[in-house]
């Protein structure tokens, strides 16, 4: 089993993908993620979260990468907007 004490977020990566998952975490979760975030040079998320959660999540992205492109998602899976974040330094 893998827990976030395992991870290194100080570590250099090319790549961060969160394919709705990023949206299932509170904002104690988001900032972990985030913090890894980092030091990628990519990132790719597609989000489901609403409100509070989702701005939040989006404030933070654009906090750590120089370029994020918000897109909706088309065509839609579900009922509800999802949308999609990709990220670059």
């Amino acid at each position: 089993m893998i827990s976030t004490d395992s991870i290194d977020t100080s570590k250099k990566y090319d790549l961060i993908i969160s394919d709705y998952c990023i949206s299932e975490l509170d904002e104690d979760g988001i900032d972990f993620y985030i913090n890894a975030a980092k030091n990628c040079k990519y990132g790719y998320f597609t989000i489901n979260s609403t409100g509070k959660l989702k701005e939040y999540l989006l404030k933070k992205l654009r906090d750590v990468f120089t370029s994020v492109d918000i897109k909706e998602e088309y065509p839609l899976t579900s009922p509800f907007l999802n949308i999609y974040a990709i990220c670059k330094n």
